[in-house]
């Protein structure tokens, strides 16, 4: 809404507002007025709400002498400044002092009556006001007056939503925010350990948002707040024993944390007393720390308090000027609200017709209407609140309120232009002194206070601020005695800003011994928080961690998990790094797997030598000697790469392990050949001449064993290039192992290559059944069927171990398998050879192979001539082969292999 168009709506909502509420106020004209706002009444009752004759009518209720005292020092103040002649020379502060009633609709009436007085351009409009009280008071008001930037400096007014400018650009107070009692509060809780307590707010915004920036400063310092209870201002008996109901519901929880009026904590601690609830420890809030209706209500309830008060502030000569006061006819015209602070302070009433002569003192009396006595001249106002303790806490704020705007003042006085505030340092015109001008010079002020510390307004124009913490004791009389035992500096940029004398505390019941508020015992390294249901997320129960999970810090809400490769101990404090199962060389399964291959490829490399000085002999001939040579090379081969089976397993040694494979079927191949070889020419039927041409050439064998061998190479390629293996590091399986191994990543491409190795084995097994019957010297079926058999009893192992067993065992496995199938062909093909050429030298010639191939044969002739002509035509072959007996045809092979 534009300014054109607010003000008069807000002229209008003026005249309506104004002409049905009265109210005094207290005037005095000057050169430059300020505006008070001071909530001289805490109550409004309606008078006529029937809208019958005209709008709701109201009237103000229940003076507050405290407030008084208040106002009072803005008089002191404006009349100290008056006086004095180092501070606005020649100039004159006036006040227009009004009455909010505690009230946003009657503090809206002041405050638009403030605004139109400025917009008229009155010769008498304030040019700043101080007030109003109340935050909830404060806000609207401050609103208003910041339309036309007139400056509202608050006394009272803690709300930390007030720091808020662009809600509120031109509030500015003398009185710290909420926000920071509620950190001296956090940093009281903290200082004495107390992990645990509840909280009591009115549930007005000064309650609700002190105590939610206290949780936001509690969750900081890890302090849980067990409970959280709002009571409504002037809260029934019902809602009263409810709240108190909640405390009790939690006995564990003894500190509770207050953001609570003075006259809702009365209520509070009649209940307490009433069900007897004395252990619980309070801090109290500024608004109820020293308050003497709260102490007066139940002394063992509220005992062992910690009060945070505002700072407490030194006005010279205000205690005098208090106690001079008397309602005298002059005083009551200046101040209207004197007569009813004096009625209210000495429970008395002074007659309103006129006053009583030679006295001197306004005594109005109407005994029928007050029922109270007639108030004397003799009433000593120090002991009434008005005086209070002399400490003047929110007076000493209101004191600086008016110092702050008339030094703003006193310094416009003293600009000299080109170093003015003002765009190009211009300076304002004192008789044209505008409220944005004013404000202007509010936000830079700085002065110097009577407590001897410079003033000036912080950031977002709140007061620094600092507070006395107090503490409640009980006495012998069982009366509370308020003791001074801290304090709290928002000043001190360096070091603690909380000072406590924690030696001059005395807590409840009597008891130097700090208290504890906890809902649950702190979880020691090994466990964690568990939230119990129904309960704040910080009252917990301690649950130990899980296995392989550690907490290394107390109260801690989850439990970390160890890192891969690591476990947890015994009290799960610390992780540790787990053993790591592998085929090391260090161990003695490892020596002993590295000891049998070497020795394996010792007794390889000696057959190879053995084979190659007697290459020319018969036996070494017959055996097919490049062959053999080919097969003793593949077997050390096979003995040397089962060392890839020891040490910490990486990627080259898990490809080595399938490369492996290969020379254990290139030496089953070669076994394929030479028997197929031999059954092949001794059980042709075809002439000498023409077998040696087919059958006993080298390169045919060659060709047939590379075609064989090919295959398993093209399966091992594919598998490392389309799925090569992996190390895995299994530690699922032992809480303290971790197992290390090779790990197909694909078990089809794995098994492949198995089966085709033992396809291989098996066709040989079937030829070499077939060579059962051919002679002594040539016959190695016996020889290469145990080797078979044994070679598929080994390998049958092979992929049981590997699924069943895990890191070492595995590796170890996997080796012995690969030794024992590599030593099974070796002894079994060629130590019989072997031991011919050492030990049987005269087995070794051509006349010992023809001799034993002579009697092979005697024994086939016989067997054939026990055959029918029929069968043995058949059993012979084709007609043009008959003429060959069969010695002559075994005779004639033995001399191709020979």
């Amino acid at each position: 809404m534009s300014l054109c168009a607010w003000i008069p709506a807000c002229f209008l909502m003026f005249t309506i507002v104004h002409s049905e509420v009265t109210s005094e106020k207290v005037y005095l004209p000057g050169d430059i007025m300020l505006g008070g706002l001071f909530p001289f009444h805490s109550s409004m009752v309606r008078t006529d709400d029937t809208l019958k004759s005209g709008p709701i009518k109201e009237r103000c209720e229940s003076f507050n002498v405290e407030v008084f005292q208040w106002a009072e020092a803005m008089i002191f103040a404006v009349e100290e400044i008056n006086n004095r002649k180092d501070i606005l020379p020649n100039i004159t502060l006036g006040y227009d002092i009004r009455d909010t009633c505690d009230s946003v609709s009657q503090a809206m009436d002041k405050a638009l009556d403030f605004v139109l007085m400025t917009v008229r351009n009155d010769s008498m409009a304030v040019k700043a006001v101080i007030g109003a009280g109340m935050s909830s008071v404060t806000m609207p008001v401050a609103s208003t007056l910041g339309v036309l930037n007139i400056p509202l400096v608050g006394y009272a007014s803690t709300s930390p939503l007030l720091s808020n400018k662009s809600r509120y650009k031109s509030f500015y107070r003398t009185i710290p925010s909420d926000e920071l009692q509620a950190k001296a509060m956090a940093e009281i809780v903290e200082h004495f350990g107390w992990n645990a307590v509840g909280t009591l707010a009115t549930d007005d915004d000064y309650g609700r948002y002190g105590i939610e920036q206290f949780e936001r400063e509690a969750e900081v310092r890890n302090i849980c707040v067990a409970f959280s209870e709002l009571i409504r201002n002037q809260a029934s008996h019902m809602e009263v024993k409810e709240v108190v109901n909640r405390i009790r519901e939690n006995p564990e929880i003894r500190v509770i944390v207050t953001f609570i009026h003075d006259t809702d904590m009365e209520a509070i601690v009649q209940e307490l007393d009433v069900q007897n609830v004395t252990d619980r420890l309070w801090i109290a809030c500024e608004s109820w720390g020293d308050s003497k209706e709260v102490l007066r209500q139940a002394p063992t309830v509220v005992d062992g308090t910690i009060g945070v008060l505002l700072m407490e502030g030194k006005i010279p000569n205000f205690a005098q000027h208090l106690l001079k006061l008397r309602p005298t006819k002059k005083a009551v015209k200046k101040n209207p609200f004197l007569a009813q602070m004096w009625e209210s302070a000495f429970h008395c009433s002074l007659e309103s017709q006129g006053y009583m002569h030679g006295s001197g003192l306004s005594e109005y009396v109407d005994e029928v209407q007050y029922n109270t006595v007639v108030c004397s001249h003799d009433g000593n106002i120090r002991n009434t609140p008005v005086y209070g303790n002399a400490d003047f806490r929110v007076s000493y704020n209101v004191y600086l309120a008016v110092y702050s705007i008339a030094t703003a003042l006193n310094n416009i006085i003293k600009c000299v232009d080109g170093a003015g505030l003002l765009a190009r340092g211009r300076c304002p015109d004192i008789r044209k002194l505008q409220p944005w001008q004013l404000l202007l010079y509010v936000s830079n002020v700085t002065f110097q206070g009577t407590d001897g510390h410079h003033f000036n307004f912080g950031k977002n124009g709140d007061g620094l601020g600092v507070y006395h913490l107090v503490n409640w004791q009980l006495n012998e009389d069982r009366e509370i005695k308020v003791v001074p035992v801290g304090h709290y500096d928002n000043r001190i940029q360096n070091g603690s800003k909380l000072r406590l004398e924690d030696t001059v505390i005395i807590w409840n019941e009597l008891s130097r011994s700090i208290p504890t508020s906890e809902c649950a015992v702190p979880c020691r390294p090994g466990s964690r928080q568990a939230v119990l249901d129904g309960q704040p997320k910080c009252c917990h129960e301690c649950v130990p961690c899980a296995d392989g999970e550690i907490t290394n810090e107390t109260d801690l809400p989850v439990c970390i998990t160890c890192p891969h490769g690591f476990w947890s101990n015994g009290n799960h404090t610390e992780c540790m790094e787990k053993i790591q199962d592998y085929l090391s060389w260090q161990e003695t399964s490892g020596i002993v797997a590295v000891c049998s291959a070497i020795l394996g490829t010792l007794l390889t490399v000696i057959t190879l030598m053995i084979f190659a000085t007697n290459r020319y002999t018969p036996i070494v001939k017959a055996a097919n000697r490049e062959l053999c040579i080919m097969m003793l090379v593949f077997l050390s081969v096979c003995f040397v790469s089962c060392i890839a089976f020891v040490g910490r397993p990486n990627e080259l040694q898990c490809k080595m392990q399938i490369i492996q494979g290969v020379f254990h079927t290139s030496c089953v191949s070669i076994i394929l050949v030479k028997t197929h070889r031999i059954l092949t020419i001794f059980g042709s039927k075809l002439p000498a001449a023409l077998q040696e041409r087919r059958f006993a050439r080298l390169q045919l064998q060659l060709l047939l064993l590379s075609f064989l061998v090919a295959i398993h190479v093209a399966l091992v390629i594919a598998l490392l290039a389309l799925s090569p293996p992996g190390v895995e590091m299994n530690d699922d399986i032992s809480k303290t192992v971790m197992y290390i191994h090779c790990k197909p990543s694909n078990i089809i491409f794995s098994l492949s290559t198995s089966m085709y190795t033992w396809l291989v084995s098996g066709i040989c097994l079937i030829l070499a059944f077939k060579s059962r019957k051919l002679p002594d010297n040539f016959n190695e079926a016996k020889f290469i069927t145990f080797a078979m058999v044994l070679y598929f009893i080994v390998w049958s192992f092979y992929y049981p171990s590997s699924i069943l067993t895990y890191g070492k065992l595995r590796a170890l496995f996997r080796c012995l398998v690969n030794i024992v199938s590599a030593a099974a062909l070796l002894v079994s093909i060629f130590l019989p050879k072997c031991y011919i050429i050492l030990c049987k030298r005269e087995l070794n010639t051509k006349a010992a192979i023809q001799r034993v191939t002579r009697q092979h044969s005697m024994k086939v002739t016989s067997r054939a001539l026990e055959l029918t002509p029929t069968k043995r035509s058949y059993s012979m072959g084709s007609a043009e082969l008959n003429h060959l007996n069969p010695k002559e045809r075994q005779l004639s092979s033995a001399e191709i292999l020979v």
